[in-house]
């Protein structure tokens, strides 16, 4: 870097720095905003960066200190033309008085004169086009303050940079014989737009005699099996698509309709058409919850949560359904009607009305419900040992805002605990009846009743103590406890 005597330049305005000159006498710099001051010829001096942060040394730049002053500056590349959206980085040679010629950026600040037409980074000089016409590049030598007009830039129209075809039915990926489907060619630009460019490229098919295809990207197929459509623009990579020629499909045949998986599990939907053609690389799939169920183009199903998943099959106007099962392996704790302490596992406590008409769960553990993956749980307290019976820890649910309760239910029966898909939250009446027959639930069966906590019913406002039989208010709408109900 090379400075004239009285001349000031900033290196860096980065708080993060801190600056000492091996030479003050020739060029003096503020240690914390970077101004560097000339006060006689000489040098080279060494200006030392520091950062902040336990004085780290981050590098050293030189200086020399001449009584030449800057007399011209030229830009590079000169006589610029550049193109909507493409940027160009340029560089400057600085001309003094005594001869010397420096490629140098520090020091200078750049602005353009018309900024609709394309901006320079202040410091970097590097310039965006963003739009067609004329402007004026200018630079600011910052010790002197002279600006230089030394650059008219053109910028050109945008370029087409690259381009990509498919299906103009977004929905199709493949032909049927004797029928014509049309494609499309999309361009990109270099400022990042999209323009349909179907009309302007060169259709071509592999077999060429497999299929016909005019110039507006209208393709119809005369033979069965695999066939390649290219689309060629000058100076641009040709773009191939591979896609299939079938017979036409009136109706279609999906062999295993419902699907059981376990976690990470994977299976092929198989599906033929009237002919007993495997058809599944041609139609199309959607799942109706990709948290639970995924599928590919080709209809191989995977199961990546618990629950159920509809995967929806069409074509056409043809449409089918395949139910994906993805049953939670957490098991009733020891047997129904157990009376074991034993609700700290990770398995629910079911009992059965004496007639063995329907179930109930006890609440959950925490260790229950987080094998259950309940994505849901809002259940906001976890209660220690002491507070009522068995000794262990359980899940208490919110009602607000979510009805969290009721939602548990309804997990159970997505995830088929004990293979029952139906699990609900019962009536106040239901859970009445159910102390009736079966007497205090906490002393016979073991089930959790910590006190002042009731089992929530549904659209109900009172909770029951299923210990004592008493229904109490439900007052606290943030912890309650929950009993499903289904059928035996």
């Amino acid at each position: 870097m090379t400075s004239s005597t009285g001349g000031k330049t900033t290196l860096s305005s980065a708080s993060t720095f801190s600056y000492v000159s091996s030479d003050p006498t020739v060029a003096s710099i503020d240690a914390s905003t970077g101004l560097l001051t000339a006060h006689q010829e000489g040098g080279p001096v060494t200006i030392s960066i520091n950062g902040d942060i336990n004085g780290i040394h981050a590098g050293d730049t030189t200086v020399l200190i001449s009584s030449a002053e800057l007399v011209a500056l030229s830009l590079e590349p000169s006589n610029l033309q550049a193109r909507v959206g493409i940027p160009v980085n340029l560089t400057i040679t600085k001309y003094y008085s005594d001869g010397t010629e420096i490629l140098d950026l520090s020091g200078l600040t750049w602005t353009s004169r018309d900024p609709s037409i394309g901006t320079v980074a202040s410091q970097t000089g590097t310039f965006t086009p963003l739009s067609e016409g004329t402007t004026i590049l200018r630079v600011t030598d910052n010790s002197s303050s002279h600006i230089y007009d030394i650059s008219s830039v053109e910028v050109l129209e945008p370029v087409l940079q690259s381009f990509e075809i498919r299906f103009e039915d977004s929905a199709n990926n493949h032909l049927v014989i004797d029928e014509t489907s049309s494609l499309k060619a999309i361009g990109t630009w270099s400022d990042g737009s999209t323009r349909d460019i179907t009309y302007f490229v060169n259709w071509s098919t592999s077999p060429e005699i497999a299929a016909t295809i005019t110039h507006k990207g209208k393709v119809t197929a005369t033979q069965l099996g695999e066939l390649t459509i290219s689309a060629e623009i000058p100076n641009l990579p040709i773009q191939s698509l591979v896609t299939r020629v079938v017979s036409p499909v009136t109706q279609f045949v999906i062999s295993n309709p419902a699907i059981t998986l376990s976690i990470s599990g994977e299976a092929s939907i198989l599906i033929e058409d009237q002919n007993g053609n495997d058809i599944r690389d041609i139609v199309n799939y959607r799942s109706s919850d990709e948290s639970i169920a995924t599928v590919t183009d080709n209809g191989l199903v995977q199961a990546v949560g618990l629950g159920r998943a509809e995967i929806t099959i069409s074509l056409g106007d043809l449409e089918g359904t395949v139910t994906l099962s993805v049953p939670t392996n957490v098991s009733v704790c020891d047997s129904i009607n157990s009376t074991a302490n034993d609700t700290n596992g990770a398995c629910l406590k079911v009992t059965s009305t004496s007639n063995n008409a329907l179930l109930f769960t006890a609440s959950p553990s925490i260790p229950a419900v987080r094998a259950l993956k309940f994505k849901e749980h809002s259940f906001i307290d976890v209660r220690a040992p002491g507070q009522g019976v068995p000794d262990t820890f359980y899940a208490v649910f919110s009602k607000s805002p979510v009805n969290n309760v009721e939602r548990y239910c309804s997990y159970l029966g997505q995830v088929s605990f004990l293979k029952r898909t139906t699990w609900r939250l019962p009536k106040v009446d239901e859970l009445v009846a159910f102390y009736t027959d079966r007497g205090p639930l906490g002393d016979n069966f073991n089930w959790p009743y910590p006190a002042n906590f009731g089992y929530r019913a549904l659209n109900s406002s009172k909770v029951l103590d299923i210990n004592t039989g008493v229904l109490k208010t439900d007052n606290d709408l943030n912890s309650r406890l929950v009993s499903c109900v289904a059928a035996y």
